[in-house]
């Protein structure tokens, strides 16, 4: 494991994949 900065990107890259997927599941969704 990294050092907290680097647990805290890959937190933050993960989260953003995350709320992309969501933001395409919802325009599915709403078509």
């Amino acid at each position: 494991m990294g050092n907290k900065k680097d647990i805290e990107n890959y937190l933050f890259n993960f989260n953003k994949k995350i709320s992309l997927k969501m933001n395409e599941i919802e325009k599915i969704k709403n078509y």
